[in-house]
């Protein structure tokens, strides 16, 4: 964990003495930050590999760690998925008792597109728009 904190404080100083330099050379606004950030990481990377080196070991450690780690689990109360289960049971019994109301008689109206059949009362009251 330290050589993660080392390595982070020298890309920092890096970074913000390339800011400096160039903001002394005239640079402005977000082009200084970009060409910084970029100074900063070339240098880190060419001037201090080691510490990269000892810095990504310790974060692969710790990586390494965490997935051999068994997961923990509340003490108490309903797990998620427990919970997602009864709320999909509660809402696919509703939709199971919804579906026995429906009425299935026909209305007397068509759908748009659709024709009704001849000498129905709706077609010979209703004139359409394109027999006109």
């Amino acid at each position: 964990m330290v050589s993660i904190l080392k390595y982070t404080a020298i890309r920092i100083v890096l970074i913000a003495g390339f800011a400096g330099v160039f903001y002394l050379l005239g640079m402005r606004s977000y082009l200084l930050a970009f060409v910084a950030i970029i100074c900063g990481a070339m240098a880190g990377f060419i001037f201090f590999p080691r510490q990269g080196q000892e810095a990504a070991g310790s974060v692969e450690s710790l990586v390494s760690k965490r997935e051999h780690e068994p997961a923990k689990k509340p003490a108490s109360g309903p797990s998620d998925e427990d919970i997602e289960d009864e709320i999909i049971h509660e809402t696919t019994g509703r939709e199971s008792r919804s579906a026995e109301v429906v009425n299935p008689e026909p209305t007397g109206t068509a759908e748009a597109g659709t024709q009704m059949p001849e000498g129905d009362a709706a077609t010979e009251t209703q004139e359409r728009p394109e027999q006109r």
